[in-house]
């Protein structure tokens, strides 16, 4: 049995018309040869020049801005410099370029509210040492945002409220070490949906109401000192793991303990949370006169296959009908995917298709219109970065079959690979192949949890005579690094 290729990818081959030479009718052939003649030398000048001298750069543009800054824009980077208390100055003509992104040099102190919301061109930002406040909504529904970085012996204090609230592309927020951050305001991270790891320097205080509410994919270290950590009502409200890491910085032997507790809990040097209220006093209980002996041993936890709060959750039925063929309706706008620019090949199957992300919608992965494709499902990591799981139809309907059709045939080292559009490969090796109940998520986290990086490949297996399918074939591969 062939896999039919993904129709995503097709692209045409066919050439464009030539643009006709032919003289118009009434006309000498000399004449137009004549008017087409100079055209020709020029681009054949201009030809030459460019095959020696290369593209030519644009040129830089610049500015001065009446609150003391200067602007200037070169190749897609916007540069601000200046040695002034507020950057707020809404008439500066930067503001009316497009830019990707933004570089923000040493002397500047503070950045107005809302000052760089919705630039949606808006790709990376640095921000330098001599920041000392990221003010209310500063990067607001800057969609496409993906990465920030905060210098090195930072004097920042507070980042405001919804700073970065519906940066929903955001996957990367380094605070360089050394960091003065105290606060963290309400809902700063709001619907980052792909913030994958931050790490909370010990200087922090404070994080405010719903500080990281949806944000489902986020794996959280937080360092502490000696000084408490207090958690506002629902900071972690709607997030995907339901854990942190703990990391003491200090020198006292001791041991973490939390107060005022509604929500949380602690295990060894893990914090853990659930439910939709929660707040908490976090701080560090040293024993100075105690010889610190071996850390207590946390126990075996599975954070993150389901790790949304969803335990009526289970494995999506990635299968229609091959009895009858099937209507499926038009996608919601709601449940639609995004691409992930990557591409899932498993050799031995003859399987290359591209890889999307699939929302979850009342305690459902919503897979019916993945087609070809493979989806990575909602709450689970990007392949190479945990536990990723990713399903695929195993019929498409009553004459065609899916990707995953013949994922039961899979042997133990047979090779899955991922590739991103920048030609990078994550590598990956079947360990375990087996047929689960539906909502058999004990199993699949417990088989999952034998490796640290791990694919799991979902697919339906066999149908009832009512159309529906009784199982799930799941196949778990970790990552090969060598």
């Amino acid at each position: 049995m062939s896999i039919p290729p993904s129709p995503y990818f097709t692209e045409s081959s066919s050439p464009a018309a030539a643009p006709s030479l032919t003289p118009q009718p009434g006309e000498h052939p000399a004449r137009g040869r004549k008017k087409a003649a100079l055209p020709l030398i020029l681009f054949r000048v201009f030809a030459v020049l460019f095959l020696f001298c290369g593209t030519v750069p644009a040129p830089a543009e610049s500015g001065l801005c009446s609150d003391g800054s200067t602007w200037e824009l070169t190749d897609g980077t916007l540069t601000i410099s200046g040695d002034v208390v507020f950057l707020g100055d809404g008439s500066c003509e930067w503001r009316k370029q497009s830019f990707s992104s933004l570089v923000i040099n040493e002397g500047i102190t503070d950045i107005s509210d809302s000052f760089f919301s919705n630039f949606q061109n808006l790709e990376s930002v640095s921000i330098p040492a001599s920041i000392k406040k990221i003010r209310n909504g500063t990067f607001k529904n800057c969609r496409n945002l993906k990465s920030v970085t905060i210098a090195e012996d930072s004097r920042l204090k507070t980042i405001g409220s919804s700073a970065f609230a519906g940066c929903i592309q955001l996957r990367s927020l380094t605070i360089g070490r050394n960091s003065e951050l105290q606060t963290i305001e309400d809902s700063v991270f709001q619907d980052c949906f792909l913030l994958r790891s931050l790490t909370i320097p010990a200087s922090v205080t404070k994080i405010g109401e719903n500080a990281f509410f949806s944000c489902t994919n986020l794996n959280l270290t937080i360092e502490r000192g000696n000084e408490p950590l207090n958690f506002e009502n629902g900071v972690f409200r709607g997030t995907g793991n339901i854990w942190a890491d703990l990391v003491y910085t200090g020198n006292d032997p001791g041991y973490f303990e939390i107060t005022r507790e509604k929500g949380f809990s602690i295990s060894g040097n893990m914090l853990m949370w659930g439910g939709d209220t929660m707040d908490a006093v976090l701080t560090w209980v040293s024993q100075p006169d105690v010889v610190p002996g071996p850390e207590p041993e946390t126990p075996e936890f599975f954070p993150v296959f389901c790790p949304i709060n969803c335990p009526g959750c289970r494995l999506p039925a990635t299968g229609f009908s091959s009895r009858r063929p099937e209507v499926l309706s038009v996608q919601p706008k709601d449940v639609r995917y995004e691409p992930v620019k990557m591409r899932l090949q498993i050799p031995a199957l003859n399987v290359e298709t591209e890889l999307v992300t699939v929302p979850l919608n009342d305690n459902d992965w919503q897979v019916e219109w993945l087609s070809g494709r493979a989806g990575i499902l909602d709450g689970t990591a990007l392949p190479g970065e945990g536990l990723s799981v990713i399903a695929a139809h195993n019929t498409l309907n009553d004459t065609e079959y899916g990707p995953f059709a013949l994922l039961e045939t899979l042997e133990t080292d047979d090779l899955v690979t991922v590739a991103d559009e920048e030609g990078s490969l994550k590598l990956f090796r079947v360990y375990a192949n087996e047929l689960l109940a539906p909502d058999d998520m004990e199993t699949l986290a417990a088989v999952a949890g034998q490796e640290e990086n791990v694919l799991v490949l979902v697919t339906c297996e066999n149908e009832s005579a009512a159309g529906g399918y009784l199982d799930r074939r799941v196949v778990f591969a970790k990552e090969n690094k060598k």
